[in-house]
């Protein structure tokens, strides 16, 4: 009976170090993917350890988080993908990973300004579709018929991104926030236009 109990304890143990053997090895560096097409399906079925996450991207240098970049990018990316699913694990644990890599990336700017926040985490070829893509998970979980606790988690990355520094003009994100509220404007404004101007015609 003995014996059975610590062989189940043990099992658990195991399956606590995967999600850190993981983490681990992709922030080597290491392309965990290539013999792997769905990684990232059981990636997201891990229970994320974030303070694990937080420790292996604070091992690395603000130079190295750079070198990293590509393997970040596509952390951030999979995160995003796994917003518009419809498995709620994986969804919570997405906006779970999400939310600490954020964390960790405010946390590293204000020691050092210089950082590049923005290319590490969203790359150079068109962040700003990244971040509208975000955004548009983001409003249909809100505005969908999810649980209270999962708009909760929601509303809590947004927060962080929209509260990551002090000052707002320092904030490489927030940008993000202003161009999609003002394509959202634009279209409202434009509707309006058009009803108005259909109105004058009757």
């Amino acid at each position: 009976m003995s014996m059975r109990k610590r062989s189940g304890s043990g099992s658990k143990r195991h399956l606590k170090e995967k999600i850190v053997q993981i983490y681990e090895s992709f922030f080597r560096g290491e392309d965990l993917t290539s013999e792997n097409p769905t990684f990232w399906d059981e990636f997201f079925l891990l229970k994320p350890k974030i303070s694990q996450l937080e420790s292996e991207m604070n091992k690395l240098t603000s130079e190295q988080l750079l070198n990293m970049k590509d393997n970040i990018n596509l952390l951030v990316n999979q995160c995003i993908e796994m917003l518009g699913q419809d498995h709620q694990i994986r969804l919570v644990y997405a906006l779970q990973t999400f939310s600490g890599v954020l964390t960790t990336m405010y946390q590293r700017l204000g020691q050092d300004v210089n950082l590049n926040m923005k290319v590490i985490l969203l790359g150079t070829e068109n962040p700003n579709a990244i971040m509208t893509k975000l955004m548009e998970h983001c409003y249909n979980i809100l505005s969908g018929d999810v649980p209270d606790s999962l708009k909760s988690m929601v509303i809590k990355l947004l927060l962080i991104i929209a509260t990551g520094v002090e000052n707002i003009d320092e904030n490489p994100l927030v940008e993000y926030f202003m161009i999609n509220s003002l394509n959202t404007n634009n279209d409202s404004r434009k509707l309006q236009e058009a009803r108005f101007s259909q109105s004058l015609c009757c």
